[in-house]
């Protein structure tokens, strides 16, 4: 299943698009979102992070591709689509990363293209995996579906979205195979900063209430990592 946020200002727009989802043959592995500002994005990023999101370059006061610069500083695996009735921003849109540029009015067999795309892009994505050893096994852990790590009796438990890996490999070595989205935060913990809810002095607080810790020894270092990943604030 895919998730898609849509934000245009102008709702008739944002809901021909939600629409020409219908038409695609993947149509029913899509859940898709259409909001009218760049504050109603953030707030939904922040309740669900999306696959892909689809934005108007001109969206008021905000401007798309600035918008992006921020989201994808902190979730940069959102595959995202440019959308604009003005063709002199095809050229602006490199300044981020992007998959496709959709000009107004919609071409059906180009937005499908851009489904089509982010699809792919999205699957490359999942497939990142962590390779977990454990006695003689070795398992396969997606990094979207890890929430955190911790030392636990002797062992490495990698905390998942639907349960948990346990393995003797140590803690320094997973973080040695793991991408940005992922802070050593404490000797004994490493935490996915996508699933951070809030930040306090000493701790990570998650979505789903769990609480990892941030050592004395590693709060400087965590903070600028984190803050350097959430981005600007919109």
């Amino acid at each position: 299943m895919y998730t898609c946020y849509i934000c245009d200002e102008d709702a008739s727009q944002g809901n021909l698009l939600k629409d020409m989802f219908s038409n695609c043959e993947t149509s029913d592995q899509w859940t898709v979102e259409v909001v009218n500002s760049a504050r109603d994005l953030v707030k939904s990023i922040q309740a669900k992070v999306p696959d892909l999101i689809l934005i108007d370059i001109v969206l008021g006061s905000y401007n798309g591709i600035e918008c992006m610069k921020t989201i994808l500083n902190r979730h940069p695996d959102i595959q995202v689509v440019f959308v604009s009735d003005n063709i002199e921003y095809c050229t602006s849109v490199y300044e981020v990363q992007h998959i496709y540029f959709l000009p107004k009015p919609f071409d059906e067999v180009i937005f499908k293209k851009a489904v089509a795309k982010a699809e792919k892009k999205i699957e490359e994505i999942r497939s990142k995996l962590l390779y977990i050893k454990y006695k003689s096994s070795v398992v396969s852990a997606p990094f979207t579906d890890i929430l955190f790590i911790e030392n636990f009796n002797r062992k490495v438990r990698v905390q998942m979205k639907d349960g948990c890996i346990e393995t003797y490999i140590s803690i320094d070595e997973l973080f040695r195979k793991m991408d940005q989205r992922f802070v050593h935060c404490h000797k004994s913990f490493i935490v996915n900063m996508d699933y951070v809810r809030d930040l306090t002095k000493n701790k990570f607080v998650l979505k789903n209430g769990n609480e990892v810790p941030i050592s004395q020894l590693r709060l400087t270092d965590t903070k600028m990592k984190f803050l350097g990943y959430l981005g600007a604030t919109l």
